[in-house]
């Protein structure tokens, strides 16, 4: 068979060899657009993160610096952790997104805080009575 079959059987082989996969565009599109979508959801979540990721960090980095700017941080945190907002970037609407609970990451987090200020607390005795050479007694739960 010659390359260039003028017979009517040789270029139905050749156009059906050679013709667009009407399937293949489909499959091709369809792939590319998800690729796109999962990229954006990927960036969406990563930016999400981010969010969650430097709350929790000025609240637990900045918690008991004595410094006004370190305050206002932890306490702009504390208040975004606390909040019960709805609006997209509320602590609530993040947790949920990225799949996690927020009243127990916020409970966790109030936790930690708790125990921050019981060792304080606890230092603050140790440090007295070693300044004092009085004994007290600090026991830890």
């Amino acid at each position: 068979m010659r390359a260039y079959s003028n017979d009517r059987n040789g270029d139905q082989l050749v156009n059906l060899i050679f013709s667009p996969d009407p399937a293949l565009r489909f499959r091709h599109e369809n792939v590319h657009q998800a690729e796109n979508g999962l990229a954006e959801h990927r960036t969406e979540r990563g930016s999400l993160l981010a969010v969650l990721q430097d709350g929790i960090a000025c609240f637990q980095g900045y918690f008991p610096k004595p410094s006004r700017t370190y305050e206002k941080l932890f306490l702009e945190a504390e208040e975004w952790i606390g909040s019960n907002d709805d609006n997209v970037f509320s602590f609530n609407n993040v947790c949920e997104i990225m799949g996690l609970d927020p009243s127990r990451l916020r409970k966790g987090l109030e936790r930690w805080k708790k125990l921050r200020i019981t060792a304080a607390s606890q230092w603050g005795l140790y440090q007295e009575s070693f300044k004092t050479g009085v004994d007290v007694q600090v026991g830890c739960r």
